[in-house]
């Protein structure tokens, strides 16, 4: 696989080592089945390529300078989120599988058909993750960040929310954070629900940090060009003061802005109802970063 396509998709939640043990482990198709899926990986990393080239990385993205979400670009989340509605049930429901017990010959041929499964359904899913926000017009960066603010910041979900066995192991990038997130427990991930998710968390929390204390930034440079007032200047400062100060503090854990809450009002409902729990590690995942 291209240097490129792996390190994407270690970030966006599934390692090779994984995608050879389902295609070629498990009696797919040996090499051609390893090949298809190296394929298709390369096919969906051009699809990344071309969204950052149209909008840049993630942590490029420039909020608006009062953090208020247009309501046309709330439109256009939500649209993206229901075209991806099929999808993720779908995954979601191979997540939930895998995390059943496993009552008798049945269960058991029921968690290899998933795990067999879980590398195509996540291609689609990433694949119609990129075609939709192309449709909509939007970057992975402008997706990110309404996500966290509207289901961490406003909604208050879990960050840590995903099924109960190991997505994420620890792995040291350059600024010798964990922020890769690969299928299996293979570098000795705990068994313990309660240990997953604590490490979960950890690492989710400072792979977030890390990518919206520079969109944070891109605010404040925004909101100082457009002589914002002082008392909302301050307020984006203190954040980043915080945010800088705990690298495991998400964008407005302790509550958005009243304006910015108010204009996330209005789609409570659609929000709720496009919100998968057992998603959201991978959702929040799908992200090329350093």
């Amino acid at each position: 696989m291209a240097s490129g396509a792996r390190k994407w998709l270690v970030g966006c939640g599934i390692g090779c080592g994984f995608m050879i043990l389902a295609a070629g482990g498990l009696g797919t198709c040996g090499y051609v089945g390893v090949q298809k899926i190296k394929d298709r990986a390369e096919r969906l990393e051009r699809g990344y390529e071309a969204l950052e080239a149209e909008y840049g990385r993630p942590e490029d993205y420039v909020p608006p300078a009062d953090g208020v979400v247009a309501v046309g670009r709330m439109e256009a989340f939500l649209a993206v989120r229901t075209a991806l509605a099929p999808s993720r049930d779908e995954l979601a429901g191979v997540l939930v599988e895998l995390d059943s017990g496993t009552a008798g010959v049945g269960g058991v041929l029921k968690k290899i058909g998933a795990g067999v499964s879980i590398v195509p359904r996540l291609f689609d899913f990433i694949d119609e993750r990129n075609a939709a926000l192309t449709a909509e017009g939007m970057g992975v960066g402008e997706y990110l960040y309404i996500y966290g603010l509207a289901y961490y910041a406003w909604l208050g979900k879990d960050p840590a929310d995903g099924p109960s066995f190991t997505i994420g192991d620890h792995e040291q990038d350059s600024d010798g954070d964990g922020v890769s997130f690969r299928w299996g427990g293979d570098k000795g991930g705990s068994d313990d629900p309660e240990e997953v998710r604590r490490e979960r968390t950890r690492q989710i929390r400072r792979y977030l940090n890390r990518i919206q204390v520079r969109m944070l930034a891109n605010q404040l440079d925004e909101a100082r060009s457009r002589a914002l007032d002082e008392a909302s200047l301050a307020l984006l400062e203190a954040e980043r003061a915080a945010m800088d100060a705990d690298a495991a503090r998400l964008l407005w854990q302790d509550g958005p802005p009243a304006a910015v809450s108010a204009g996330l009002e209005p789609f409570r409902g659609r929000l709720e109802e496009a919100y998968s729990p057992v998603m959201n590690v991978v959702e929040v995942g799908l992200v090329e970063h350093d």
